[in-house]
């Protein structure tokens, strides 16, 4: 801090070059000098930091089914700086299984999950942001000789929350379906209180989730396990089954007086055993989709060994037509055993991809598909290498972001010791670049209407969000860097843009900070320097004041001449790659999920605003 001393100082030395003061004034001086060195600062004012915007804040201009034929192109990136894991500790068990996060209306947080395999207890914890939870609580209490286990809720449209169990005897519960069945507790005030719990179905089940359509009417899926048995007695065929609640879950279909009543929605045959057909479909979840049909998200036993497929039916009809238990297979518009893996989840983005979650090799694995559901990109796997993850879930909690749940499986001495670990997916697909006139100053104000963004930033803490404008006959580049260690020199992004898809030129604009790199044109693999003294470059940066500080990192602006490539006209494909380097340790490379640096026809599509 500069102090006012340094000021005064330089009166004095005013005063002398005027005169001496008169001798019974200068102690006076003196002390008043003094004094005012001590007491007065002079008030500078701070370094002014830009703002960079974090991914959550963009892309914020959803519209309905606007990428509904973009699945194959429309992938999910990880969030490194999301990802999070809540320690046994915290869960008041060493065994959580089975984990489900829902948002709340305000925004707000619940995680139920079981201690243990299969349970007999289910907890549930609530969390302001996602990230941070409180003191778990109980929701269903086991006994001696009765089990609750794979809870799933839902927020209702009248915000209440409605959770939904399965409960079994402790033992041979195949042989005491009239001690098994399902479970509800409804909250009205975000979790804090619960209701007592309504049976709302008697019979052997397992896996049930909720669903609640546009019209208000409620379904609940589950694994019926209540029928046909191997010879031997051991394994039992399964299917999918519903109830229907039309009154917010108050009544239900059915009659709880009955070991078996229900709807089966979803069969296959699977394997032969001695002469007695066997059949699967479990582990359902369903999403009501925009354009009214329901998918169904299942895993598929092929046979003992054991064998899973990801199989997905649908309904045009909300299951009008009931299937014979063990007998009929369907329904007629299914694919049947689409992928390998277990223990699906399903959802659908305002712009219209569905997701599909999916265990795979101890993987929580991601494919994107189109409106229907019925056709489907690659798989992705965000957290392959960082955690092992079994019976996942998410959330979709805005137009480009979900929140994954799922356990991380150790050893610790005999026994296992398991985490739940949470992360954040946001959504790349297509983007427009408005029109408008750009300033090149390294500040976002003129981005403010224009937040469609690409986002890297899985592989490291730094990540950066890119988004394209056109002004006039140029092509505008903002990019955002957030990086709470940033290194001048290794630190830097590359923009790669090729005309189209099948184009075998590409060219690439590497910057830092400190300006524009290089800027290359890559011709059917032979890449030559272009001059890139015509292309405009401006950047600020924030210093980091602390280790975590969020708003560290730096934007950087720039504007390219489009006579600068070749044969873009109303669109482009584009990748991004960021390159981090932490305070010496291995530098990072991080691209868009999904692409490759040199296949343009694995990156993501920029439209001109027409």
């Amino acid at each position: 801090m500069i102090k006012r001393s340094l000021i005064v100082l330089l009166a004095l030395s005013m005063v002398s070059c005027a005169g001496t003061p008169p001798a019974d004034t200068t102690d006076a001086i003196t002390d008043e000098v003094t004094t005012a060195a001590i007491t007065e600062e002079v008030k500078v004012e701070p370094v002014k930091r830009t703002y960079i915007h974090k991914i959550s804040e963009l892309n914020k201009n959803a519209v309905t089914d606007s990428h509904s034929d973009d699945y194959a192109i429309s992938r999910l990136e990880s969030n490194f700086r999301e990802y999070i894991s809540i320690k046994p500790s915290d869960l008041k068990t060493s065994l959580a299984f089975y984990p489900r996060v829902k948002q709340l209306h305000d925004g707000s947080f619940i995680l139920f999950y079981q201690n243990g395999n299969h349970g007999p207890d289910i907890l549930y914890c609530l969390s302001e942001d996602g990230f941070d939870y409180g003191e778990p609580k109980e929701l269903f209490k086991g006994t001696q000789s009765k089990l609750y286990s794979t809870c799933d809720a839902i927020v209702l449209q009248n915000g209440d929350i409605l959770a939904v169990a399965t409960y079994r005897n402790a033992s041979n519960y195949l042989n005491y379906p009239e001690k098994c069945g399902l479970v509800v507790k409804r909250s009205s005030d975000g979790g804090k209180t619960w209701s007592d719990e309504q049976i709302i179905f008697t019979g052997c089940n397992w896996e049930p989730s909720l669903l609640q359509l546009k019209s208000g009417e409620i379904q609940v899926y589950w694994t019926n396990t209540t029928g046909l048995k191997t010879p031997e007695g051991t394994f039992t065929s399964t299917g999918t089954a519903i109830l229907r609640s039309y009154d917010n879950g108050y009544t239900w279909t059915g009659d709880v007086n009955t070991p078996w009543s229900g709807q089966i929605v979803s069969q296959s045959k699977t394997e032969n055993i001695k002469g007695v057909q066997m059949f699967s479909d479990q582990m359902p979840v369903a999403v009501e989709l925009h354009n009214g049909r329901i998918a169904l998200a299942l895993e598929t036993r092929l046979d003992r060994v054991p064998n899973f497929r990801i199989s997905i039916s649908h309904s045009d009809d909300n299951w009008a037509t009931a299937l014979e238990p063990f007998k009929d297979v369907g329904p007629k518009t299914k694919l049947s055993n689409y992928c390998i893996g277990a223990g699906p989840y399903i959802g659908q983005f305002e712009s219209g991809e569905t997701v599909i979650s999916y265990n795979r090799k101890s993987n929580l694995t991601f494919i994107v598909g189109n409106a229907n559901a019925d056709k489907f990109g690659a798989e992705y796997a965000p957290y392959d290498g960082i955690s092992t993850n079994y019976w996942g879930c998410f959330d979709i909690i805005s137009s480009h972001c979900l929140v994954t749940a799922s356990e991380y499986r150790t050893k610790a001495g005999a026994g296992e010791l398991n985490f739940i670990v949470s992360g954040r997916l946001y959504l790349n697909h297509r983007i427009d670049a408005k029109k408008y006139a750009v300033m090149v100053d390294g500040k976002a104000d003129e981005w403010e209407n224009n937040t469609d963004a690409l986002f890297v930033g899985s592989e490291s803490q730094a990540q950066c969000s890119v988004r394209f404008a056109k002004d006039g006959n140029a092509l505008a580049v903002l990019c955002e860097r957030l990086d709470y260690a940033h290194d001048s020199e290794a630190d830097i992004q590359s923009v790669m843009i090729a005309p189209s898809a099948d184009s075998k030129v590409f060219y690439s604009v590497k910057f830092g900070v400190d300006g524009v790199i290089s800027f290359t044109c890559n011709d059917n693999g032979k890449s030559s320097s272009l001059d890139f003294g015509e292309i405009e470059f401006a950047s600020l940066l924030n210093e980091a004041k602390t280790k975590t500080d969020e708003q560290a990192g730096y934007t950087a602006e720039l504007k390219i001449p489009l006579s600068l490539f070749s044969g873009i006209e109303d669109e482009f494909v584009c990748n991004v790659m960021l390159q981090n380097t932490d305070n010496g340790k291995k530098t990072e490379r991080d691209t868009l999920s999904g692409t490759e640096l040199s296949k343009p026809s694995t990156w993501y599509k920029v439209s001109f605003e027409k």
